[in-house]
């Protein structure tokens, strides 16, 4: 029912990268020359050889600990992607790329047997919520700040989101890059079809995206996460809204999202318990990066990651019988830890009896009331239970029987 305690791996994790190749050589808007030039000399011959630096692989990665938090209610995570020509260069400076996030899931589905995708129509008879439960386009929503959301223009359609070689892997691949990101059109919404603002370049299913293999969803944000590209002029870095010019082949932004016991831990564990969002598991995170229509990549390991550095407070400290333990589980920047499990162990001397529930968890406010049963024992007598948040922090309670 809560979050485990690998949560901050994603912000202990080095840079995890997902490398997606496309063919062509389709020109990245912008200014920059897309074409070098080798020369070789043999037996007195000289050769001069084109090659193209337009865009043609796109990496999203993360520094190594890269969680920061201004103090502003927001935590933010390093966003690098790393843009290369077909060649091996990187990419002319001043590229643009596009990054945009969905940490909310408001349909999704597969295309089967009976379903379609054709120019900008995408047709399924079938679609699901998160929760697995049946809907229909016109009717599918989700509960967001106490509000039912439905599908809007302007949600984002993204592809391909699990590789063939495991079906049940929610990750990233099954869709030509040209054609993983859409974004919703308000020209129909109905029953079982909805259209995009750009048409596909492909149809499906058919050969290679056969029939049940290619997965969609619809989402968008909703949980308050953001992207701000940085931009560097030379002499000051500015911020910008989802868009950043690559330098040396890279381009950064920041993901943030807000820091509250209502949101630390969305996306990362248990999205299948966790009750703060309805329907239970819409709350997942898709980083999704396009540098020109055959430059795409997305990325399904960011959340909503706490800090590091926690600390666990009990109260009271100190018993002399049964009694009830208020247990409040902080991040290392001081927000409390909602669903977080915690265990406790007892160790006692003498002959008193001391039971306590060996797990639980916070609640969605972050605070956990913890029963104590006393039985036995004589004067003298003491018990420690000790609770353990699983990643370091540990708060003791003595018990001395009078």
């Amino acid at each position: 029912m809560g979050q485990s305690g690998n949560l901050n791996k994603v912000v202990l994790a080095s840079s995890l990268a997902l490398v997606l190749s496309a063919c062509g050589t389709d020109t990245p808007s912008g200014g920059a020359s897309q074409t070098t030039t080798a020369t070789t000399t043999t037996g007195g011959t000289t050769t001069v050889t084109a090659g193209s630096t337009a865009a043609a692989t796109a990496v999203i990665s993360r520094p190594e600990a890269a969680l920061n938090d201004p103090e502003d209610g927001y935590y933010r995570l390093k966003v690098t992607v790393k843009v290369e020509a077909g060649n091996g260069d990187y990419v002319p400076d001043g590229t643009p790329v596009h990054l945009s996030v969905i940490d909310s899931i408001i349909a999704t589905g597969t295309i089967d047997v009976g379903d379609d995708i054709t120019a900008s129509v995408l047709t399924d008879m079938g679609p699901v919520d998160a929760a697995g439960a049946g809907v229909q386009f016109d009717s599918a929503k989700i509960i967001r700040n106490s509000a039912y959301r439905f599908i809007e223009e302007g949600d984002m359609v993204l592809a391909g989101l699990r590789p063939t070689y495991d079906p049940s892997d929610t990750g990233l691949g099954l869709a030509p890059e040209e054609d993983k990101i859409r974004f919703i059109s308000d020209a129909v919404i109905n029953n079982n079809e909805v259209t995009v603002s750009t048409a596909y370049t492909n149809t499906y299913p058919s050969a290679p995206y056969v029939a049940g293999e290619m997965d969609y969803l619809i989402g968008a944000s909703l949980l308050g996460s953001t992207i701000v590209g940085e931009v560097d002029d030379g002499t000051t870095v500015s911020e910008s809204s989802g868009i950043s010019y690559t330098s040396s082949g890279k381009a950064s932004f920041w993901f943030s999202y807000p820091a509250r016991p209502e949101t630390l831990g969305l996306g990362c564990d248990d999205l299948d318990t966790d009750s703060r969002v309805s329907p239970v598991g819409s709350a997942k995170v898709y980083l999704a990066a396009r540098v020109s229509d055959t430059v795409t990549v997305i990325d399904d390991s960011y959340c909503f990651a706490s800090l590091d550095g926690g600390s666990m407070e009990v109260e009271p400290k100190e018993l002399d019988g049964a009694g009830t333990v208020n247990i409040t589980l902080f991040d290392g920047s001081g927000v409390r830890l909602a669903l977080w499990p915690i265990t406790s162990s007892v160790t006692t001397t003498g002959t008193v009896s001391v039971s306590v529930l060996a797990s639980d968890y916070t609640n969605e406010d972050g605070y956990l009331r913890s029963p104590i049963t006393v039985s036995g024992g004589a004067s003298g007598d003491t018990a420690e239970v000790t609770y353990s948040n699983g990643v370091g922090e540990i708060a003791v309670v003595n018990i001395t029987i009078p």
